[in-house]
């Protein structure tokens, strides 16, 4: 069961769920939806199965990040093409890209109005660049369906999987 912080977005949500179904029905490990995200007594609550395999992989090790690389890279190519309900729906806040800093927090736990801590200044100065290129897209180019979230954290990995370069959980 996850319940979303606030601001959550239902419909992106539902969006997220639909297709995370599809992924699973196309042989990709992810977890299966068992409930579309709804709300609960004021809450946003969505559920799926818990895939609980494998162990936690460290993101500095080759075999991981090409797992990871690869887990990606897989998913890209299953949702190429599936874009018509994503676009209908607001993104997630920490990919509504514009100059300068993000104004608005994806989560309570970040206070963006704070200064950047002495040593961090680079996070801005790569995020200006990275905002740069992506305001430069052709609006003509490909929409393209990814996960906002990919990190070694979220993932769960087994010695046949990195063996195979393959993601798993």
């Amino acid at each position: 069961v996850k319940v979303h912080r606030p601001p959550a977005d239902i419909a992106h949500l539902a969006t997220q769920s639909s297709l995370q179904g599809f992924l699973v029905a196309a042989g990709y490990p992810a977890a299966p939806p068992l409930l579309p995200p709804q709300d609960w007594d004021g809450h946003i609550v969505s559920v799926e199965s818990l895939l609980d395999r494998g162990s936690r992989g460290d993101p500095h090790d080759p075999d991981v990040r090409d797992a990871m690389a690869g887990g990606l890279a897989r998913l890209v190519d299953l949702l190429r093409g599936r874009t018509a309900r994503v676009e209908l729906c607001e993104p997630p806040a920490w990919v509504r890209y514009g100059p300068g800093r993000w104004r608005v927090s994806h989560d309570s736990m970040f206070d963006f109005a704070r200064p950047v801590p002495a040593g961090w200044e680079f996070v801005d100065e790569l995020t200006e660049r990275a905002v740069a290129v992506l305001a430069g897209r052709d609006s003509h180019e490909e929409t393209v369906i990814g996960h906002s979230d990919w990190h070694a954290g979220n993932m769960l990995f087994s010695a046949d999987d990195l063996g195979a370069r393959h993601l798993s959980g």
